[in-house]
């Protein structure tokens, strides 16, 4: 079994998880006395969806993870089990 990088980094739960902890992590740093705090994650949310949708639209079709970057395409980023249903 070999380890497919591409479609972990596609995995939207892995996605979620890095984009909370870079979002907390950057609302750390200070502007003088202004800080983003946790509205960070929202700009690191919107800068990641945006790369893996660019990555995924130009991967190429002989990579291992070329499955996986069809499927973030058409189900959108954020997957169906993330929603909450009123």
């Amino acid at each position: 079994m070999q380890f497919n990088l591409a479609a972990w980094i596609m995995n939207p739960y892995v996605l979620v998880l890095i984009t909370i902890f870079l979002g907390m992590l950057f609302g750390k740093i200070k502007f003088g006395r202004f800080t983003f705090r946790v509205s960070e994650c929202l700009f690191v949310g919107l800068i990641i969806g945006w790369w893996v949708y660019r990555l995924a639209s130009i991967f190429p079709k002989a990579e291992p993870g070329h499955k996986e970057a069809l499927q973030l395409i058409k189900v959108e980023v954020i997957d169906k089990g993330f929603l909450l249903y009123f």
